[in-house]
């Protein structure tokens, strides 16, 4: 698969930092040589939380580590590392995921219809494209 095809693969799942913390939190329930490589991405990913809090900490003058925690950042993940995410909250107490699990669906369905568009209106695309080239034919011919 090229990059370009990876790319377009993944999900873009916008997340605050207690709710990657909670998600990282049922992983690690897991058996670990099935979740361990999504473990280290999410954790590189989640870097972001802590390099924006150290900047606007300093420009802030604010002391608390985790001040912009409701902020949401992006997180990319295949299909199949969601897939394993939900399958992991659904081991936790569904009071403590079922926030999570709305946004995630919320999100999902978001990118779902996009995707959906797009196709819808490439097809348009294409079929007037073959409207034209039926057309030109057809003068070309006469």
């Amino acid at each position: 698969m090229n990059s370009n095809n990876h790319a377009l693969s993944l999900l873009n799942i916008s997340l605050s930092l207690s709710e990657s913390r909670l998600l990282l939190e049922a992983l690690v329930e897991q058996p670990f040589k099935s979740v361990f490589e999504l473990i280290g991405r999410l954790n590189h990913q989640a870097q972001q939380f802590y390099d924006a809090g150290l900047k606007n900490s300093a420009r802030d003058g604010c002391t608390q580590k985790d001040a912009y925690a409701d902020e949401r950042k992006l997180f990319q993940l295949s299909p199949t590392e969601f897939q394993c995410c939900v399958m992991a909250l659904g081991f936790l107490a569904y009071n403590r995921v079922q926030p999570l699990l709305a946004h995630l669906h919320q999100e999902l369905s978001q990118q779902m219809n996009t995707a959906e568009q797009k196709n819808t209106n490439r097809s348009s695309v294409d079929q007037v494209h073959v409207a034209d080239i039926n057309c030109q034919s057809k003068d070309a011919s006469s």
